[in-house]
């Protein structure tokens, strides 16, 4: 914005009219919104002081007698313009209401003192879970083997090794007889319920309880294989296992070499299982030497030939002399008289003796035609009986009695060649 020399009196407005050409020309804009309200003010100022010239002026005149030749209003731009007299410095003016330009930054001081550190604040919520990787991850080192984690001591007594170790009786496996473990392992892991039960199966024979697996932990080799007899207790720290070395490969660990112990069970006696069909009945053993006449063993018996026929009845033979009266012979006896004929029933019956083979046995069998006085004879039938073959009956010989009684009998049997099963046909003949 243009302006005039110092001495060069501008009107206020024509300073309005500059404003108002210039760039400042928005109405929003704060510099342009302070110089018109300062111009503002000053046209009042202006009015203010013109006004008090005219007083002045009108005093002067009433005091001179005459009219004045200064100027009849004052530009307050410029007080030289006034061709007013100096009267000396007037009355300090009113505070301006009007804040002055914004003076230049100062000099930034020095940094103050560090202030005391702050509470702090509360955990933030916790973020969404990411989405899963596709990349798979590196794998891990490889864990320890499974089993008892122990290390070896190569103390030979039978006292307590120390926490997380075992030993030996002997110095090779060839010498083992018992072993000493603690009941804790190397990680301090209370065992003691698990070692005390390796001898508790009820297998027979009994003092087989398992069998403990020995192999290094570092090249995984098995070192031994011990059969476990029985587990005492000895304290509450450690336990003596007996058993006897079964297999092994090398010398013993090394004092403090890390092994790994497994523990396998023997299975519990099972429960008795049912009672099994009889089985097919063996051949005849051979007859045993007489006692007597050992020299002369026994043959064995044959099939039993076929009967014969029936030969003609011979004469009738001299009566025999009378042991106590020999001077009295027998006479000869007549033909026989004549008689009423007999009446012959041949029956048949089947008995069993069962699949278990006896020596003997009885039976009752029921006949309404036996009586207590009756006279009862019989044989094996040379028939098959139920379930059996016919050649099966040569191999059994039978010796048969009969008791009678009232509408039955009774039947008594006896295995001439030993020991007799399953089933037979008997006939018999009542009279």
């Amino acid at each position: 914005m243009a302006y005039k020399p110092r001495g060069e009196q501008r009107d206020i407005t024509e300073l309005l009219a500059v404003l108002n050409n210039s760039k400042l020309q928005i109405t929003n804009n704060p510099a342009y919104q302070t110089i018109a309200g300062l111009i503002r003010q000053l046209q009042t100022l202006k009015n203010d002081v013109n006004a008090t010239f005219k007083t002045i002026q009108a005093s002067l005149e009433s005091i001179s007698g005459g009219s004045s030749t200064g100027p009849t209003t004052i530009d307050v731009t410029e007080q030289a313009t006034f061709g007013f007299p100096y009267f000396g410095d007037g009355l300090d003016g009113e505070d301006s209401y009007i804040p002055g330009p914004q003076g230049i930054p100062g000099v930034a001081g020095a940094a103050g003192a560090n202030g005391s550190i702050g509470v702090n604040g509360l955990p933030g919520l916790d973020g969404l879970d990411g989405e899963d990787s596709l990349i798979p991850g590196p794998r891990g080192l490889i864990g320890p083997k499974g089993g008892l984690q122990y290390r070896f001591n190569t103390a030979t007594g039978a006292s307590d090794p120390g926490t997380g170790q075992f030993n030996y009786s002997g110095t090779t496996f060839a010498d083992l007889g018992i072993l000493v473990i603690n009941y804790f392992d190397i990680y301090g892991n209370d065992l003691t319920t698990f070692i005390e039960s390796w001898d508790d199966s009820t297998s027979s024979p009994t003092g087989n309880g398992g069998y403990l697996i020995l192999q290094d932990q570092n090249t995984l080799a098995t070192l031994a294989i011990v059969e476990v007899a029985n587990v005492t207790s000895l304290s509450a720290t450690y336990a003596i296992v007996s058993g006897t070395a079964i297999a092994w490969s090398g010398a013993v660990p090394a004092s403090g070499a890390q092994t790994v112990i497994l523990f396998t069970r023997t299975g519990d006696k099972g429960v008795a299982g049912d009672t099994g069909p009889t089985g097919a009945r063996g051949l005849p053993g051979i007859p045993g030497l007489d006692a007597d006449e050992p020299e002369y063993p026994y043959s064995v018996p044959g099939p039993a030939g076929t009967n014969g026929s029936t030969g003609s009845q011979g004469p009738i033979g001299i009566p025999g002399q009378d042991a106590e009266e020999p001077e009295y012979p027998y006479l000869i006896p007549g033909p026989a008289g004549s008689s009423s004929a007999a009446t012959v029933n041949v029956k048949q019956t089947e008995i069993d003796f069962g699949t278990t083979p006896v020596s003997e046995a009885e039976f009752t069998i029921v006949d309404a035609d036996v009586s207590a006085t009756s006279q009862i004879i019989g044989t094996v039938a040379y028939e098959a009986p139920t379930d059996k073959d016919l050649d099966e009956l040569e191999m059994d010989a039978l010796d048969l009695k009969f008791g009678a009684g009232v509408g039955q009998f009774t039947l008594y049997v006896v295995g001439m060649n030993g020991y007799i099963a399953d089933k037979f046909k008997i006939n018999y003949l009542v009279g």
